[in-house]
């Protein structure tokens, strides 16, 4: 089974390495083409997301949006993939790019609902830790909790800085190290995408 996911695996991408190699050469692809990319991209992009592959789902959902700017499927799945990865300011941000496009839906404005409950909940988780440190400064776990809030609304300045501080509170601690180390590699993904876009 695991070598049968594989091979499907190896055509998609083929065919969609070969398919963004055409554009280049040619432009002026069919929109019959174009339309028969994206549902195959979306396809995997489902399968990926039901398989907790979820960095290969959202890169899927990121190649129809670019194909496809207004693909409401695309937009609404990868706030769900941005979702389970916690990044819940992106994920706010696309449910709210597919009820642009689909304001009756009710699934979508669902999903933005609780998006919006999500990243309010841990601005308010932040400001609760914030005054609790105040009367216990070096209680590391209130700061590695705080970090983690700052995380899930990417604000990857200070989640980095929280992590910093617990760990010189508790240095050999791997769970910190780990978390720190997410930040600072989520946060440099972040840059290289906005030079990327700034130069385009």
């Amino acid at each position: 089974m695991k070598y049968f996911g594989f091979q499907f695996k190896k055509i998609i991408y083929k065919k969609i390495v070969t398919y963004f190699l055409m554009m280049e050469m040619n432009k002026e692809k069919s929109n019959k083409e174009k339309k028969e990319m994206t549902e195959e991209l979306l396809n995997m992009g489902y399968i990926e997301y039901r398989i907790e592959n979820y960095k290969e789902a959202l890169s899927c959902f990121n190649n129809v949006i670019e194909l496809d700017p207004k693909s409401i499927e695309a937009w609404y799945m990868k706030g769900k993939v941005l979702s389970v990865m916690k990044r819940h300011k992106e994920s706010l941000e696309c449910f709210t790019k597919a009820v642009d496009l689909e304001p009756e839906d009710h699934d979508i404005n669902y999903s933005k609902g609780l998006a919006i409950l999500l990243y309010e909940y841990y601005k308010k988780l932040i400001k609760d830790y914030d005054i609790r440190l105040e009367v216990a400064p070096e209680d590391v776990n209130l700061i590695f909790k705080r970090g983690l809030a700052f995380e899930y609304i990417e604000n990857f300045e200070e989640a980095i800085y929280s992590y910093e501080k617990a760990l010189d509170l508790k240095p050999n601690s791997i769970k910190i190290r780990k978390a720190r180390m997410r930040a600072l590699n989520t946060r440099n993904e972040y840059l290289k995408l906005k030079q990327v876009n700034s130069s385009e």
